[in-house]
């Protein structure tokens, strides 16, 4: 198995342990700063935060952070997952983008490119160039559609894929709140 389609079946599982049920309907806002190692992010108040201490062993090792939504579903939980991993080489991260994104068309049932959009991850004073890919798609059949939105940055032989995954059917709030954490990412 190649190690593209490795990285994109660990976020798909990553996505998928996330399911979740609950009824809470609270909302929530982006109030903290995570940091990890090599990146910050900010993280809505009320949020669920796993971290590999409390990562339960069906999580990809390659997961560095994961936030779960206060307001669940019987079917999905929305969420955001961190995944760091070394590359062989320094990559342009809108090669690493779309590399991604193809892996991700290859290894998703249902797959739909629903955009991208160009964006600036903030490091130094230029910044870093890459892009934030939408799409959904589904890893088998009897599960349901799940939208992603996700961003990729390389830098240093280093490669972040930063996952939000929620429903077509989302709370807007929820999916701002995805969206506002997802441009938060910058690197240290």
């Amino acid at each position: 198995m190649s190690k593209k389609i490795a990285l994109i079946l660990i976020m798909i599982i990553t996505t998928s342990i996330l399911f979740g049920c609950g009824s809470d309907t609270s909302t929530t806002s982006v109030q903290t700063t995570y940091s990890g190692s090599g990146f910050t992010i900010s993280s809505p108040e009320g949020w669920t935060i796993l971290e590999p201490k409390n990562f339960t062993s069906n999580i990809p090792k390659d997961t560095v952070v994961a936030f779960m939504s206060n307001i669940k579903n019987e079917v999905f939980t929305a969420n955001i997952n961190i995944i760091q991993v070394v590359l062989d080489k320094e990559v342009d991260s809108r090669d690493y983008a779309k590399s991604n994104v193809m892996t991700a068309q290859k290894a998703l049932i249902s797959f739909k490119e629903i955009g991208k959009e160009d964006i600036v991850v903030p490091y130094g004073k230029d910044g870093i160039q890459t892009y934030l890919s939408t799409f959904e798609g589904k890893k088998n059949v009897q599960d349901p559609i799940v939208r992603f939105k996700q961003l990729y940055v390389s830098f240093n032989k280093t490669g972040y894929i930063i996952t939000g995954a929620y429903l077509p059917s989302e709370n807007e709030s929820i999916v701002k709140t995805i969206d506002e954490m997802l441009h938060s990412f910058s690197l240290k």
